[in-house]
């Protein structure tokens, strides 16, 4: 199994086949997108490497915002309120999103600490994912490993993430990277219903608080589907 051509899920992909058929959420894309890759580039990642590719052919002063305008919709979201994470939310005005891609799962805030980040994991059988973060902008090309170097420790012996993530051990497909339990976040206190989000994005002033708008309007100025993570994916929960 690689990386390159990562396993997609069934239970995720299922997911995401099943949320095609409800309403979608979000305004209506009234306007150009801001930000365009060249014909070719993948708009729907499904890999990190995906996301590699797709960060390299934006300039290399493009932001999280940028990014986010260059994928193609529907987008499958799942907002959490959740602050117990080294990508907090600030809130429910500006949760921590999920954006589901058959196996590949990336988040992003729109505020607050992680919010020039694009965290990703890719899932493996067994709730199992290797996790890496891009920052942006990226000020120069990506490689390959470069978002995977981004969260290892400085011994290099396991990563930020694992504060976390239980069970972390090197991956043996990609030298450099490491895999860990999967979670879903919390439901209840934590979900953030994505008509709230859509309506803080129609609301936000970009006078005020231009990062966060943007970031919004990148996501909900398209269609927005609801997303569900499977109900036995372990639940999100601190280390002792």
């Amino acid at each position: 199994m690689s990386l390159r051509a990562a396993p997609l899920l069934g239970l995720l992909a299922q997911g995401c086949a099943e949320e095609v058929a409800e309403a979608p959420v979000g305004a209506a894309p009234d306007r150009a997108p801001g930000c365009t890759v060249p014909a070719g580039t993948p708009r729907v990642p499904r890999t990190i490497d995906d996301v590699v590719a797709i960060v390299n052919a934006l300039p290399e002063d493009a932001s999280v915002a940028c990014f986010l305008e260059t994928l193609q919709r529907p987008l499958h979201v799942q907002a959490s309120s959740s602050f117990q994470s080294l990508q907090p939310s600030a809130g429910d005005r500006s949760p921590r999103m999920f954006l589901v891609f058959d196996s590949l799962v990336m988040s992003v805030v729109p505020a607050g600490v992680g919010r020039e980040a694009v965290e990703l994991s890719v899932q493996y059988p067994g709730f199992r994912s290797v996790k890496a973060e891009i920052g942006m902008p990226t000020r120069r090309k990506l490689t390959a490993t470069d978002p995977y170097e981004r969260i290892l420790l400085p011994n290099h012996s396991g990563t930020v993430c694992s504060g976390c993530h239980s069970f972390e051990q090197p991956f043996a497909e990609l030298p450099g990277a490491f895999i860990s339990t999967a979670f879903r976040p919390r439901p209840g206190a934590d979900f953030v219903p994505l008509q709230f989000v859509t309506d803080q994005a129609r609301t936000c002033d970009p006078a005020k608080e231009p990062e966060r708008c943007a970031i919004l309007a990148a996501i909900f100025e398209g269609e927005v589907i609801p997303y569900e993570f499977p109900e036995d994916t372990p639940l999100f929960q601190t280390r002792q």
